[in-house]
């Protein structure tokens, strides 16, 4: 298993997904996913980050899912699974 370790903490909203949460000493599973990028659209869709783009009326307004996903894996930590997919652990959970 690879591990990505994140030092710097940011106000982020919460958000569990509804995939397999399970327990972890040094943090929560928020689910399984199939790359961190896959992750940081399920998070930006469910923290309602489109719909306020959407909302502010101007193209200009958009949701970056790559400096998102950016942010998420200086926040999270990941560990690679054994089949092609990676799980997502939130440390301040």
């Amino acid at each position: 298993m690879r591990y990505w370790w994140g030092c710097a903490r940011q106000t982020l909203p919460t958000y569990r997904s509804p995939r397999v949460p399970q327990s972890r000493s040094s943090g929560v599973a928020t689910g399984e996913w199939d790359s961190l990028h896959d992750y940081a659209e399920d998070y930006a869709e469910s923290t309602g980050l489109y719909d306020a783009a959407d909302k502010a009326g101007s193209p200009y307004v958009t949701v970056d899912v790559v400096a998102l996903e950016r942010d998420l894996d200086i926040e999270m930590y990941t560990a690679a699974s054994g089949h092609h997919t990676v799980y997502v652990f939130d440390p301040a959970a």
